[in-house]
């Protein structure tokens, strides 16, 4: 398999090569780009939930005894209460304004009557209590999950990681078989006559760079089209992996 990562990786055009590989190498290579991706996704997903529950335990030890009941959050305080980041604002009287409106990666605040959601300082989603089934729960139940959830943080990651890595296995397959029909449609208009198994070996040691740079996209968290780029880098690679194969 190392081989053939090496192939994918730095030679390109020597893809149709690969395309008589044996199963167990091909479905070797699937278990790889499966976990490459997941291991980017995870690593995203861990370091933005880890901050937030570190930063729910902070603000939650910090602020006065709070209820949402009858759809209002009631909390005695004058000013309002945020976390060591101002990732989580409680604003019962609501005095935070939206000029004030802190420009972190993500923020929310828990005004009077809604929840305000916001990503780099643009409000994405606005709930009202009345919708969002926070009824007579008080700061002690909020506080007991945050404290479970950290508590328990290693078997719900490695659960988390798990259901990643499986939901990527038949991603990763999906994704190669689209373009293994691509493959086999061009391998048969140039007359290159692949089989569909064949292209779909093709396809699979195609997506290499493409979630290579997926990953990285995913880490970086850039506000760019991850799919779309993801699919047009896998439809490029095999488009050229089909003409550089040599017909004898």
């Amino acid at each position: 398999m190392f081989e053939s990562l090496k192939v994918s990786l730095l030679k390109p055009n020597n893809l149709g090569q690969l395309v008589n590989k044996k199963a167990g190498v091909v479905f070797g290579f699937i278990l790889f780009l499966a976990l490459l991706i997941s291991v980017f996704g995870f690593s995203s997903f861990y370091h933005t939930s880890s901050i937030f529950l570190k930063e729910a335990q902070a603000v939650l030890n910090s602020t006065p005894d709070f209820t949402f009941k009858d759809d209002v959050l009631n909390m005695q305080t004058d000013q309002p209460i945020y976390s060591p980041n101002k990732m989580f604002i409680f604003d019962p009287n609501n005095q935070v304004k939206a000029e004030n409106y802190p420009k972190g990666s993500y923020v929310v605040i828990f005004g009077k009557v809604k929840a305000t959601f916001m990503e780099k300082g643009v409000v994405v989603r606005e709930t009202n209590y009345m919708n969002s089934g926070l009824r007579d729960i008080s700061k002690q139940e909020f506080t007991e999950l945050v404290d479970w959830l950290i508590n328990k943080e290693t078997a719900i990651w490695a659960t988390i990681f798990a259901g990643i890595f499986i939901y990527m296995i038949f991603s990763t397959m999906f994704t190669a078989f689209i373009l293994g029909i691509l493959a086999y449609i061009i391998s048969n208009l140039q007359k290159k006559e692949l089989t569909f198994g064949q292209a779909f070996k093709l396809a699979i040691f195609s997506l290499t760079v493409p979630f290579l740079i997926k990953g990285i996209l995913v880490l970086a968290a850039w506000p760019v089209p991850i799919g779309p780029i993801t699919w047009g880098l896998g439809a490029v690679y095999v488009v050229m992996a089909v003409r550089n194969i040599k017909t004898s």
